[in-house]
């Protein structure tokens, strides 16, 4: 438990530097309080971020291997 906690708080740090637009996005889609993302969270921060298409590509074929 005490590693999830770590990283949750590793996050926010790191939130704290990214852009207003991205912070509002992390809220609204309420990543922070979720105990997993789900695909379709992904994808929306994956398009809010604008990831390059080799990074997306290699994200799509991530998901679709997941067993989540």
């Amino acid at each position: 438990m005490s590693s999830k906690a770590t990283n949750l708080k590793a996050l926010k740090n790191e939130l704290a530097n990214c852009s207003n637009n991205l912070k509002a996005k992390v809220k609204r889609h309420g990543l922070l309080r979720k105990c997993t993302l789900n695909a379709a969270d992904l994808r929306a921060l994956a398009g809010t971020i604008a990831l390059p298409a080799l990074a997306t590509a290699e994200l799509e074929q991530a998901l679709e291997s997941s067993t989540c």
